[in-house]
């Protein structure tokens, strides 16, 4: 008897060969993809939450709404608030304004550097203020904001978008 295989035995290794090394290539393919989409949407998702925790927070701890610099109802918007938080020494008030620069967030504090509230490898498409006046209680301001994952690829998973809304109340 002869030992060796035949051409046909041959052709199915090779054939059940190829479908187990196609399967491995797009398990390991589709892993990469969802380990992007999850990194993009992670990175907007943690910018979009510390930009709106600092708006908010410095909202509620304003004394009042900074009028004249104040941008409402409009994109991009602005607001500026009256606060005593973070005060320069030998000042009982300063100011704190929240703004959109070259698709970043920025809280300036008076008589100090703009600080960027985002990251670079997001955008911020949108950035909006608007001012809740109620008779019975005191000023509350609604932020809203759009954040996307900053890419020059149109891959799905490459892209990533949040948007969010939050109302704070300023103390008085």
């Amino acid at each position: 008897m002869k030992k060796g295989f035949t051409l046909i035995e041959m052709l199915i290794y090779i054939g059940i060969l190829t479908i187990i090394i196609l399967f491995t290539i797009y398990f390991v393919s589709w892993g990469i993809k969802m380990s992007a989409k999850s990194k993009a949407s992670q990175e907007v998702l943690e910018n979009a939450k510390l930009a709106m925790e600092k708006i908010v927070f410095e909202i509620r701890g304003a004394k009042e709404i900074y009028t004249p610099t104040s941008v409402f109802d409009a994109h991009p918007g602005q607001l500026s608030l009256k606060t005593q938080q973070n005060l320069p020494e030998g000042e009982n008030a300063t100011y704190a304004d929240f703004y959109l620069e070259n698709e970043k967030i920025y809280l300036k504090r008076e008589s100090q550097n703009p600080q960027a509230l985002t990251s670079e490898r997001v955008k911020v498409t949108n950035l909006v203020f608007r001012h809740l006046n109620s008779a019975f209680s005191t000023s509350s301001i609604q932020a809203e904001l759009k954040i996307e994952y900053k890419t020059s690829s149109k891959k799905p998973e490459w892209q990533a978008q949040t948007f969010l809304i939050s109302t704070a109340t300023l103390r008085k």
